[in-house]
């Protein structure tokens, strides 16, 4: 009786166990393939369609959801809301509040592999208040000097 068990389950779990051997082959052959080729994709659910992704001409929070994902300013923030570094690693502010001095983190670097220089914080910053950029948040900024 248990050799005629054995004899006829061995074949079936030997099926299944080869099954098995594929299914985990072609399991990790798929993420190894994929880990290799890997295309960097976020999938963020927004609501509705933006109208620009440019940070100076951008209008509504479905906008500033993707561009606060693909650009780092000076500084962002954190999950519960505070302020920290982003693309400057400290900053000072001076004793009578007029003054702010960032230190931008040597590692930044474009997605051309450029380094992020402060000039480019600069030329941002003349480029949100120009007319011809037609910003509508410019006048938030009419405040530095």
């Amino acid at each position: 009786m248990i050799c005629n068990l054995f004899n006829k389950y061995i074949p079936l779990l030997l099926i299944i166990n080869k099954k098995l051997f594929l299914l985990v082959l072609i399991y990790f052959n798929f993420f190894l393939y994929a880990s290799v080729n890997a295309e960097y994709i976020l999938k963020r659910g927004n609501g509705t369609e933006p109208d620009s992704l440019d940070p100076h001409k951008a209008t509504g929070t479905w906008e500033n959801n993707i561009i606060g994902d693909i650009f780092l300013g000076l500084v962002t923030e954190s999950a519960i809301g505070d302020i920290i570094p982003g693309s400057a690693r400290d900053w000072k502010i001076s004793d009578d509040g007029r003054e702010y001095t960032f230190y931008i983190r040597e590692e930044m670097l474009w997605s051309d592999g450029m380094p992020v220089t402060a000039n480019d914080f600069v030329f941002a910053l003349k480029r949100i208040i120009n007319p011809a950029t037609a910003s509508q948040y410019a006048s938030l900024l009419f405040t530095i000097k």
